[in-house]
């Protein structure tokens, strides 16, 4: 391939890369978290560079963010987390945490070599790629970690009795299970006094303000604490920090990336002439 082609690639992969703009003061979340969260690129490239704003640690565990990775050549185990970061795992089996790749959706076909040598199962647990799996081998099963794995939500909704409700809470795919809990108990603080709803795990929860709208997270206590160290009526704003919910679209910012997409292109057709004259 030659520059102009990667080039090209590059430019195109900008400007469909849809820009996002946070929703929340970017100033209280976590740094690590943040720059694990894929929407938070655009933030990530303009304080890359500024001291205590991106961790590379996290960021090597951001899939948006594979391009930025590459460029400054980090390599950390958190690597192994991230499904854009498979063909790099692959060619350089040594840097594999397989701790972390067991939770990475991309790398089924190492996992199953492996199954019972080196995977930890609990974060197999997690692994929506690693459904079938899971179910084959039910007594490997980590049950607080399955009840977080968004392809286990049609068997958790049959076999309510080994469902862990407050992992469940952080399940993207069981809004509407737990939506049938906050309505079975007349309200949330009901439905987290009962524990069948955690907020600290909510706070990762991709979907968590279709339970409960931005405006009124301030209703709750915020605490910079893991879920795993919250009460169940705590938000926790370390996991907020690394939710993708908490940016939306720029569509101005999106708008106004044509016109400049279109300048690049013509510049860099006319200092690439010669490669289009010699085809």
């Amino acid at each position: 391939m030659n520059r102009l082609s990667e080039d090209l690639i590059f430019l195109i992969g900008e400007f469909y890369r849809m820009p996002y703009k946070p929703l929340v003061d970017l100033s209280e979340m976590d740094v690590f978290e943040l720059s694990r969260n894929p929407r938070a690129i655009d933030y990530i490239i303009c304080n890359i560079h500024k001291p205590n704003k991106v961790s590379l640690m996290g960021l090597c565990d951001n899939p948006a963010a594979i391009n930025i990775i590459c460029g400054l050549a980090l390599d950390s185990w958190v690597l192994s987390r991230n499904p854009a970061a498979i063909d790099f795992l692959k060619a350089n089996p040594e840097r594999i945490c397989w701790k972390d790749l067991s939770a990475n959706p991309a790398a089924m076909d190492l996992i199953e070599k492996n199954l019972f040598v080196t995977v930890n199962w609990e974060n197999l647990s997690i692994n929506p790629a690693a459904i079938d799996v899971l179910l084959k081998y039910y007594e490997w099963v980590n049950w607080p970690a399955f009840s977080e794995n968004p392809a286990a939500v049609p068997y958790l909704g049959v076999h309510r009795d080994q469902i862990y409700w407050d992992r469940l809470s952080a399940n993207p795919a069981a809004i509407d299970l737990l939506a049938e809990q906050i309505e079975k108990y007349g309200g949330i603080k009901e439905a987290v006094r009962r524990k069948f709803l955690h907020l600290g795990y909510l706070s990762r929860n991709p979907n968590i303000f279709e339970l409960i709208p931005l405006q009124e997270l301030v209703q709750y206590p915020m605490v910079r604490l893991r879920a795993i160290m919250c009460g169940y009526e705590q938000i926790s704003l370390i996991e907020l920090s690394g939710n993708p919910a908490i940016f939306q679209v720029d569509h101005e910012k999106y708008k106004q990336r044509f016109p400049r997409f279109m300048q690049f292109c013509i510049k860099l057709f006319e200092s690439n002439q010669p490669d289009f004259q010699e085809k």
